[in-house]
């Protein structure tokens, strides 16, 4: 069974975090860490000559969100919005996790949509949401 973690990756006025390579390298501790099998980037940004590899790492890049998830099941959508709390979702181990790009709620043919509570809606970048949610998956699966 695979489980991906598929982000955005977007010019840094976008999202502080989202296309740098440190961003990277925090996606990439996080998928060993938490037994992520593959990451998926939607590459947002304007300038998409350089796209990092590591080779330690299944690694993907697409240039849309539907384009990235086209040959996937079982895919839940992080949302602030969302209707299902985080702390009361239960993970699967081929579960794929899609964390939305920095302009926030979208439409998307992903019919479950997790929110993390917290504190008023407040922006998390997307390298925290995904430690929060993948923490949240090896405490309940492994």
């Amino acid at each position: 069974m695979t489980s991906r973690l598929i982000v955005h990756f977007e010019d840094n006025y976008s999202d502080a975090w989202g296309g740098t390579q440190e961003s990277l390298f925090m996606y990439k501790q996080m998928c060993f860490n938490w037994n992520i099998d593959e990451l998926r980037i939607i590459d947002l940004r304007s300038d998409k000559s350089r796209q990092p590899r590591d080779e330690t790492l299944n690694m993907k890049y697409y240039s849309s969100l539907e384009e990235s998830i086209s040959d996937l099941h079982n895919c839940v959508y992080i949302d602030i919005h969302g209707t299902t709390n985080l702390w009361a979702f239960k993970h699967k181990k081929d579960m794929n996790y899609i964390i939305g790009a920095s302009y926030g709620y979208r439409e998307t043919p992903i019919g479950i949509r997790i929110r993390i509570p917290q504190n008023g809606h407040g922006e998390l970048h997307s390298t925290h949401i995904a430690s929060i949610i993948l923490s949240h998956r090896y405490m309940n699966i492994g």
